[in-house]
């Protein structure tokens, strides 16, 4: 039986408070950012640029507490019909199983995700005829094995908390250097301008910058903290997102690391994304990361965190001899530990914080330092 007094619809405005999405804690205390309802915005230009429909179809396995599952993932694909199939926790054999069984059209991952499941024999037993594009956020060479394997459209992405999701992004018909090497352009109604690190001025295109943003979906602040707020935008509005880009003459955004995770050997800067994806090249390697320890001589030299494939072996000298055939001598991780597992949160992200209070190795032999002269 139902009420005859139904309770009274409350309008909302554009500016009202919606929704209080915490950050992922990759380097520290998650922070609550606070979204209005203007957000919805940047749901209709994703889903123009994806070409979504209620003909679409994902296989969901994310967390849904997480700002990419929970907007570009699953309000996305309410907002157009489309059908979703949710998995209460994610392993890899079952995943691709119901991608085959349901028709999935699209895969959503992070780099967890995707690694167990080109690691799984039942990625052999999927095909993946049906799939029209896989998404993986800020993740160039992994990018490019899933779109080697999937066959079809794989595009690196940009968001985070403080954006609502994504909001930059490449079309379904850019070519493999653009969806994998970029990633794409801003959505419509999203703004950007790359800075100088030091002067906080505009960049020409190809130079390397900060990157600022201003759009319907950024936050409006860190709740109960106003400190962290001002932190984050600057004088004009526009947030400040720590992230060290550079725009081509197309106007695709390369994403080149977070300005905070970079160090400096002997004076010379180091993008870990760049250590990182060279391990991840070995065979033998499942997933690693990087970052920069103080020295007293260098004032910071590279560490490196390395998971290794199931049932692979291989030394920490033979993956520095790897690694020595790709990066300059100063790049080369000085450190590298080898770990069963690397620390996640449960979006799939790398928690380097927790890698750097761990007990440290032992001193490194001067008699390799690298020669920076």
């Amino acid at each position: 039986m139902f009420a005859t007094d139904a309770s009274p619809v409350i309008l909302r405005q554009a500016d009202d408070l919606a929704w209080l999405f915490y950050t992922s804690g990759t380097t520290g205390q998650p922070k609550g950012a606070v979204h209005c309802h203007r957000f919805t915005q940047t749901l209709a230009a994703t889903a123009t640029r994806l070409r979504l429909s209620e003909n679409d179809c994902v296989v969901l396995y994310l967390p849904l507490f997480h700002v990419y599952a929970l907007i570009a993932g699953l309000l996305l694909m309410v907002s157009v019909g489309a059908r979703i199939v949710l998995m209460q926790r994610f392993r890899a054999a079952e995943s691709l199983r119901l991608i085959r069984s349901e028709d999935a059209t699209m895969v959503y991952g992070v780099p967890t995700t995707y690694i167990d499941q080109l690691n799984d024999p039942a990625v052999d037993e999927v095909d993946f005829a049906r799939i029209r594009f896989a998404i993986t956020p800020l993740a160039q060479d992994l990018s490019r094995r899933v779109r080697a394997r999937l066959r079809t459209p794989c595009l690196n992405t940009y968001g985070m908390t403080e954006t609502a999701s994504t909001v930059i992004m490449p079309t379904l018909e850019d070519t493999v250097d653009v969806a994998v090497g970029t990633v794409g352009r801003p959505l419509d109604g999203i703004r950007t301008v790359i800075v100088d690190e030091v002067t906080g001025l505009p960049v020409p295109d190809g130079a390397q910058g900060l990157l600022l943003i201003r759009g319907p979906s950024i936050m409006l602040g860190y709740h109960n903290d106003p400190i962290a707020t001002a932190g984050a935008f600057n004088g004009e509005g526009w947030f400040r997102t720590g992230d060290l880009v550079r725009r081509d003459a197309k106007g695709n955004i390369v994403f080149i690391g977070r300005h905070s995770d970079h160090y400096r050997v002997g004076g010379e800067l180091v993008d870990p994304v760049e250590v990182e994806t060279v391990l991840q090249a070995h065979p033998a390697v499942q997933r690693a990361a990087a970052a920069g320890v103080p020295d007293d001589r260098l004032g910071q030299v590279g560490k490196a965190w390395v998971q290794l494939r199931g049932g692979a072996t291989v030394t920490v000298d033979e993956l520095k001899a790897h690694s020595a055939r790709a990066l300059a001598a100063f790049k080369v991780p000085r450190q590298i530990v080898l770990v069963a597992e690397l620390p996640t949160t449960p979006s799939g992200k790398v928690q380097k914080f927790r890698l750097l209070a761990a007990p440290e190795a032992p001193a490194p032999d001067r008699d390799t330092e690298p020669n920076l002269a």
